[in-house]
């Protein structure tokens, strides 16, 4: 059996038969502490140190499992938390797990822009539709417009949003933007996907269901995907 000195907390291993039953003096050979120990005492204490330690390590034990599976359940769904939490994109990237492409598994549709005015203002108008060609749910991505001359050379870029924050499988929303005071030169029109991040307002394309005056069609910009 384990005896412990109550003075210093050394541990000895003592057959308790060598003990009076009425107990007796023993005495700590590292601080030469003495007490009076019984039998029964001893073999209490004993048991209760026992169990305190199956009690931290099943405590360890828990909290192991507890944490090493929201660990091991964010690495294997890592693709449903990034469209619930799109900024967990660069905690990915940090801990070395591929990162998808932005917009990957959206695909633009019947994409058309066309150039008005309003309110004296030159206004380009674009209408599409985006869809989730995919097997899973994800977050729409942030949409990115670059307007270019007849050389390609680029001359005005800018992002904006639509309302709908998800897709489901097989879903499509159609969406519909402005952008105001347009290069005189523009030509050609570009549409990518940037990650679905939260946007400044200001940054935001500005989504507009007015009717404008429309300008002479050799004035219109063509549009690419």
């Amino acid at each position: 059996m384990i005896l412990t000195c109550p003075s210093c907390d050394t541990r000895y291993q003592l057959d308790m038969a060598a003990l009076r039953p009425q107990g007796q003096t023993v005495r700590c050979f590292k601080c030469k502490h003495p007490w009076t120990q019984k039998p029964s005492e001893a073999e209490d204490e004993g048991a209760a140190k026992d169990i305190g330690k199956i009690i931290n390590w099943l405590l360890f034990l828990i909290i192991f499992i507890i944490f090493g599976g929201a660990i091991g359940g964010a690495v294997v769904y890592r693709d449903t938390v990034r469209g619930v939490w799109p900024a967990s994109n660069r905690l990915y990237t940090l801990i070395g797990l591929d990162v998808e492409a932005p917009g990957t598994g959206f695909e633009l549709r019947s994409l058309q822009s066309k150039r008005g005015k309003r309110d004296g203002v030159s206004v380009l108008t674009i209408n599409g539709e985006i869809a989730n060609i995919s097997r899973k749910v994800r977050a729409v991505p942030v949409f990115s417009g670059e307007l270019t001359d007849s050389a390609g050379e680029p001359l005005h870029s800018w992002t904006f949003t639509i309302r709908q924050k998800n897709l489901r499988p097989g879903e499509s929303v159609p969406f519909k933007a402005t952008l105001e005071n347009l290069p005189k030169n523009a030509a050609d029109l570009n549409i990518t996907f940037l990650d679905p991040e939260p946007m400044m307002e200001e940054d935001a394309g500005e989504m507009d269901e007015e009717t404008m005056e429309e300008e002479t069609p050799s004035e219109n910009t063509s549009s690419e995907e």
